[in-house]
């Protein structure tokens, strides 16, 4: 069975997610990335909002 969690929602590529990593006192690489929340919100429609974007989408989403 896929970790559909580890997959972007938005392009379905993995996201890189570094949450174990940010549970062992690290710092996930999204940290930095400032998002636009309208764009969030608009590129996300009615997908799961609590799954990790891919380095690709988030930069799309940056400010």
């Amino acid at each position: 069975m896929e970790n559909t969690w580890a997959i972007c929602p938005v392009c379905g590529k993995s996201n890189s997610c570094q949450i174990d990593q940010v549970n062992l006192g690290g710092t996930c690489w999204c940290f930095g990335i400032l998002v636009d929340q309208e764009k969030l919100e608009l590129i996300l429609g009615n997908k799961a909002k609590d799954q990790c974007l891919c380095r690709d989408c988030l930069g799309k989403l940056s400010v």
